[in-house]
C-alpha cells in the first residue's frame, strides 16, 4: 500500500493541502480558470493543461476508498456500476446537496465520475477533499457566467428555458465526451433540468434526468411583491417554455426524478405516461445531530437559506416586515440570526437591526444549528423538498413553519413542526415554543425522528441504484 502523504491543489491564490493517505489532484491552470482532476491513486502522467498521457491508472478504478485501504475488493453481491453524474455545482453539504448525498452512497459499493461546473476555486476545495476521499473522479469545467446572457440572446428563437440556455457549456460537454470515452460508464445521472441539454446526445447509455422540483408549480407561486419587474418577465418566459422543455428531455431520456409526490403529481398531469419516479431529499443525520450552545446563550431565532434563490428572500423579507415586529413587540429579548450563503445588500444591511445578526457564506450549517434554538421557516413560493427543513428536523431544533415549508414531507403539525400561516399565528407559535424548553425538546426529539426514518441517505441511494439498475436492465 502506498506511504500515506499529502497532495496539493495549486491555485492563483496558494497552495493547499488536498486529502491525505493515496488521494491526488491536479490542477490545471489557465488564464482564465483552474480545472480540477480529482481521482484515487498515482497521478497520471500529464502532457499538457486537462490531458491525460496515462490513462489507464484512472479507468481501473472499480473499486472505493474502503476496499482500496483494505487491500481488497467489495464483499458486495453487486456487480460494481459505473455511474457518471453531471451537476451544474461541485456537490457539497452547502450547495447540490441532494446529488452530494446520493455520490456519497453510491461510493460505497460503486464507482463514480462526476463532470461538473467549478463556481468558486477556494470554496469548492473542500468537496473536492471529500468527493476524493469517497473514491469518486471528479472533472470540472468553467461555468460559463460571461457567455450566460449570450448564450440566451442567440438561443431565443428556440423557446427554450433560460436557465438551460444560460448554462450550455462547450467545456462541459467536452468533459462528459471524455468520461464516456475513456471509462466504462454504465448509466449517466443528470442533476436539474437545466442540465438535461447535455443528456440529448447522449444514446449509447441510459441517462437520466432528476428534475428535482416541479418547476411549473413554483413559477405560479412566485408572483409576490418581493418579485422585481425584470424577475416576473423572466418568470413569464419560463412558465411559457418550460412544459414544452420537460416534455423533450422526459421523451428522450431514460427516466425522469423528482423528490416529493406533489412534485410527481405536477409532472403525471403536465406530461402524462411518461415516466417520472419519486426519491426523498436525504439529510445527513450523523453531521446534522442535535448540538448545544457552550455558553448558555437563551434561544434564538434561526432563519437560513441560499440568497440567490428567490423564495428565501421573499420569505425573509415577508417575515422582517409583517412577523418580526409582532415578536419584538410581544419578546423584546429574543434574537435573530440569519445564516446563509451569497447575501445580497439588503440581507446584509438587516444585520443593523436590533436583535439580527447576518452570518454569511459559512463554511459548515451544521455548527450553528442548535436544539434549543427555534428554525424558521415562513415560505410562501416553493416546489420540492426544503432541505434547511431536514437538517433543522435532524438537528433536533423545533420548526416553526408555513404549510408550504413542509410540502413534501410526511409530517404532523403539533408533532414534528409548529404550522403557521399567517402572521400571528407565526408570531404565536414562537411565543408559544419559547415559554417551555421541555415542549421544545418534545417536537425537536419527533422531528429528529422523523428525518431519521424517512430521509437517511442509504434509503435514498438504495432507491436511486434500484432505478439505475432497471433502466441499465431496460437497454438489454
Amino acid at each position: 500500500m502506498r506511504t500515506p502523504s499529502h497532495a496539493q491543489l495549486q491555485l492563483s491564490t496558494g497552495v493547499f493541502p488536498l486529502v491525505p493517505s493515496d488521494l491526488r489532484a491536479v490542477a490545471c491552470k489557465t488564464a482564465r480558470h483552474t480545472s480540477f482532476e480529482v481521482y484515487h491513486g498515482s497521478p497520471p502522467r500529464t502532457t499538457q493543461c486537462g490531458k491525460l498521457a496515462n490513462l489507464t491508472m484512472l479507468r481501473g478504478l472499480s473499486y472505493n476508498r474502503r476496499s482500496c485501504e483494505a487491500g481488497k475488493e467489495s464483499s458486495s453481491k453487486r456487480k460494481t456500476m459505473h455511474i457518471l453524474f453531471v451537476t451544474p455545482v461541485v456537490p457539497s453539504p452547502s450547495y447540490g446537496r441532494r446529488p452530494y448525498n446520493f455520490i456519497r452512497f453510491l461510493c460505497e459499493e460503486h464507482q463514480v465520475y462526476l463532470a461538473c461546473f467549478a463556481t468558486h476555486e477556494r470554496n469548492d476545495l473542500p468537496a473536492l477533499r471529500q468527493l476524493a476521499e469517497w473514491g469518486a473522479v471528479v472533472r470540472t469545467a468553467k461555468q460559463p457566467r460571461g457567455l450566460g446572457p449570450l448564450n440566451c440572446a442567440l438561443g431565443l428563437y428556440r423557446r427554450e428555458p433560460l436557465r438551460a440556455l444560460w448554462i450550455r457549456s462547450a467545456a462541459l460537454e467536452k468533459t462528459i465526451r471524455f468520461f464516456l470515452e475513456q471509462y466504462p460508464i454504465d448509466v449517466a445521472h443528470f442533476d436539474r433540468m437545466r442540465m438535461g441539454h447535455f443528456a440529448l446526445p447522449i444514446q449509447q447509455i441510459p441517462r437520466v434526468v432528476d428534475f428535482t422540483d416541479a418547476l411549473t408549480l413554483y413559477l405560479d407561486r412566485t408572483r409576490t411583491r418581493y418579485r422585481s419587474p425584470a424577475g416576473r418577465l423572466i418568470d413569464a418566459w419560463e412558465r411559457w417554455t418550460i412544459p414544452a422543455y420537460e416534455a423533450k428531455l422526459l421523451a428522450e431520456v431514460d427516466a425522469g426524478l423528482c423528490c416529493s409526490p406533489i412534485d410527481q403529481q405536477v409532472f403525471h398531469r403536465n406530461h402524462p405516461g411518461t415516466r417520472v419516479e419519486m426519491i426523498y431529499n436525504s439529510v445527513d443525520c450523523e453531521h446534522f445531530r442535535p448540538r448545544d450552545r457552550q455558553n448558555g446563550t437563551p434561544p434564538r431565532l434561526v432563519f437560513t437559506g441560499t440568497f440567490s434563490y428567490f423564495p428565501n428572500i421573499d420569505s425573509l423579507f415577508y417575515f422582517i416586515e409583517t412577523i418580526w415586529p409582532i415578536v419584538q413587540k410581544r419578546l423584546p429579548e429574543v434574537k435573530l440570526d440569519i445564516i446563509g450563503a451569497r447575501p445580497p445588500r439588503r440581507v446584509s444591511a438587516l444585520g443593523a437591526l436590533p436583535g439580527i445578526r447576518v452570518i454569511p457564506d459559512v463554511p459548515d450549517m451544521a455548527e450553528y444549528l442548535f436544539q434549543d434554538d427555534l428554525f424558521i421557516c415562513p415560505l410562501r413560493v416553493a416546489s420540492g423538498v426544503r432541505n434547511k427543513v431536514l437538517e433543522a428536523m435532524a438537528s433536533g431544533m423545533t420548526v416553526v413553519s408555513s404549510t408550504i415549508g413542509v410540502e413534501g414531507l410526511q409530517v404532523e403539525p403539533g408533532r414534528h413542526y409548529l404550522k403557521a400561516d399567517d402572521r400571528e399565528e407565526f408570531a404565536h407559535r414562537i411565543e408559544q415554543a419559547l415559554e417551555s424548553k421541555a415542549f421544545r425538546q418534545a417536537l425537536g426529539a419527533n422531528a429528529r425522528q422523523y428525518a431519521q426514518q424517512h430521509h437517511s441517505g442509504p434509503a435514498a441511494g438504495q432507491s436511486l441504484l434500484h432505478l439505475f439498475e432497471r433502466v441499465i436492465q431496460s437497454r438489454r
